[in-house]
């Protein structure tokens, strides 16, 4: 500490005569080390802010919890039952499809405002066909 404000006050040119016996070679470090040490200083002094922070201030160090609400899932992520049952629910066809899930959906296509399963027609808008 006496060193750098010695440094200091050269640079200033105020230097003060000091009884400090003159650095030798093996008191300095090479200058990747000194790099390194800086870094770390550094590190630490934020460390220590970090620590003074926490102290003055509890709210910061606890963990903050927000309550919120269950996602809803969205249409055709959830299985909602067979195709009658989505007809029962739904009764519009593009609202049934969109309810659908990727298996339903692989199954079943809409035409025309009508769905259907590969040349048989299942829901026409207005009744459910019967399985034949």
């Amino acid at each position: 500490m006496a060193r750098r404000i010695n440094e200091t006050l050269r640079k200033l040119g105020r230097n003060q005569p000091t009884n400090e016996p003159p650095a030798d070679a093996s008191n300095t470090r090479p200058r990747g080390e000194e790099r390194d040490y800086e870094e770390e200083t550094q590190h630490d002094r934020f460390r220590r802010r970090q620590a003074r922070l926490a102290e003055r201030d509890t709210s910061t160090s606890l963990p903050i919890e927000v309550a919120r609400e269950a996602p809803k899932p969205k249409p055709g992520q959830t299985f909602e039952g067979p195709i009658d049952k989505l007809i029962e629910k739904y009764r519009d066809p593009a609202e049934v499809m969109r309810h659908m899930t990727v298996g339903q959906y692989m199954r079943y296509e809409l035409r025309e405002g009508q769905i259907w399963e590969g040349k048989r027609l299942v829901y026409d808008g207005t009744q459910h066909t019967t399985k034949s």
